[in-house]
Parts: structure tokens; C-alpha cells; sequence
């Protein structure tokens, strides 16, 4: 609702609003007196005793100038007699590839799982140089071992062979002593050579009668072997041949006694018969 009082009765035209454009027509409107009194509109109402003034004549848009509607066709497949020309199939060109340089694979640390304690590396310890000195120390000890056995084992061997050269010696000295007492009629020094068992059973009568008896027609010949150990005691073979008889041979086994060799076996017979 247009809200413009109404013009006044002086009979003044309406001028258009000065945003009227040139091209329109302006309309002239001429009032006549009336001889009824003016009407004042109350307030907030319109008057609408007169025509309302537009200002503009309504503008109405063109219609665009589209071309005309053609006439579609519905989509179908091709005709009957269409055939599609055949398709092949061309592989893409393959690009050469870049091959990477082999690289050497990097060592990474291990992570602890989840959970599980982390165990922090000990630090300090034993330096380097304690363990070659106690490397030393240990070849050093082995070597001392090895030349104490070899020492010992030599020292042994040769307390073994000295002690078998001393036993051979006695056991040969006794054995010739007792030899010669017989052989010069020295019973009692032939007797104090026997040991043992065998000095109970032979008296010093004893020996002079067998060896007379052995004696009896002539010169009896003696020989003696090497020592030999038996059962960590020396042996000597004692060969008797009388005058005109046989050979006899007597095993005699000897014992150490004090700074002395005892003869202690003999073995048949210490004075065999004739």
C-alpha cells in the first residue's frame, strides 16, 4: 500500500521522482477544485481518493530467443546390419624399469616388547689388559707343571736306573763273596752273606759239608750271569760244575739289609749234590 500523501490543492502538478528515466512518459494529472472540504487521512492510514502514482510503467522481461525444440530420438542399440569393427588389443609399451643399487642392509637394534623389563648393558668390568696378564699368568703356570713332571719323570727314571745299577752291583758283589769264601774255605764269612729263612736252614757245618761233598774229586768251576730284577728284587743265575760231573745251576735272590745285600733264596738248592 503506497503510504504518498496526496497532492495539495494549490494545483500544482506532480513532478516524477527525480530516478524517472528519460524514456518515460510523464504523465500530467490536473485536479479541479471541489468545493468540498479538504480531507485529511488520519494517521497511519492512505489516502486513496486519488490514483496512485507508479512513476515507472511495469516492466515486463523478454522472452529469450531460443532455437526450436528438436525432435529426439529414443536410444536404442544399433541396427540389425551394424557390426562394430573388430578391436585388438595392443599391449602398453612396457618402460624400462630403474633398478636400484643394492645397498647393504642396516643392522636395527631390537626393541624390547612391551612388558618386558629393559636390561641396561654393565658397565665397567674386567679392562683388557687384566685379561691378558691372567692369560699369561695361566701359560705360565702351565708351562711350570709341565717342566715339574718332566723334571720329576727324568729325576725318577734316573733314581730307578741308579738304583738298579746299585742293586746289580751288590747283588753281584755278594754273590761273588760268597763264591770265594766257599771256594777258600771260608764257611763262617759264607754264612754271615745269607739272609732270611736261609740262614736258619743252612749252619756253617752245613755249608762245609755240601761243598765238600761237591768238592770231593777235584776243582769245582763257577760262573755267574747278568743281574736280572724279579719282583723288584735282583736275581743271579750261579752255574756249579764239579770235576768230572755236570753243570747245575742255582737261582740266587737277593735283599738288601742295612748298607748290605743278603742272599735270601736259592733256588733249587744254595749247594746242589754232586
Amino acid at each position: 500500500m503506497d503510504n504518498t500523501p496526496p497532492p495539495s490543492s494549490g494545483g500544482q502538478s506532480n513532478q516524477p521522482p527525480d530516478n524517472t528515466p528519460e524514456s518515460a512518459e510523464t504523465e500530467r494529472i490536473i485536479i479541479e477544485p471541489s468545493s468540498t472540504p479538504d480531507y485529511t487521512p488520519p494517521a497511519g492510514q492512505p489516502y486513496s481518493g486519488q490514483p496512485q502514482y507508479t512513476g515507472q510503467p511495469e516492466y515486463t522481461p523478454s522472452q529469450p530467443n531460443y532455437p526450436p525444440a528438436q525432435p529426439t530420438v529414443p536410444m536404442s542399440g544399433p541396427p540389425p546390419s551394424y557390426q562394430p569393427p573388430p578391436q585388438q588389443y595392443v599391449p602398453p609399451q612396457s618402460t624400462p624399469q630403474y633398478q636400484q643399487p643394492y645397498q647393504q642392509p642396516q643392522y636395527q637394534q631390537p626393541y624390547p616388547q612391551q612388558g618386558q623389563p629393559v636390561v641396561a648393558p654393565k658397565k665397567g668390568g674386567m679392562p683388557g689388559w687384566a685379561m691378558v696378564l691372567i692369560g699369561l699368568f695361566v701359560a705360565i703356570l702351565l708351562m711350570c707343571g709341565l717342566l715339574y713332571w718332566f723334571v720329576i719323570r727324568v729325576v725318577d727314571e734316573g733314581t730307578k736306573a741308579i738304583t738298579s745299577a746299585g742293586d746289580q752291583i751288590g747283588a753281584t758283589f755278594t754273590a761273588a763273596s760268597f763264591d770265594i769264601a766257599l771256594s777258600s774255605n771260608s764257611y763262617e764269612s759264607a754264612h754271615d752273606l745269607l739272609g732270611g729263612d736261609l740262614a736258619n736252614r743252612y749252619s756253617v757245618s752245613d755249608l762245609q759239608e755240601k761243598w765238600e761233598a761237591l768238592s770231593a774229586d777235584g776243582f769245582v768251576s763257577t760262573d755267574m750271569s747278568d743281574v736280572k730284577m724279579s719282583g723288584g728284587r735282583p736275581q743271579i743265575v750261579w752255574s756249579l760244575t764239579p770235576s768230572g760231573g755236570t753243570k747245575k745251576d742255582v737261582t740266587l735272590t737277593f735283599q738288601q739289609s742295612g748298607d748290605d745285600w743278603k742272599i735270601i733264596e736259592a733256588s733249587p738248592d744254595l749247594i746242589p749234590s754232586p
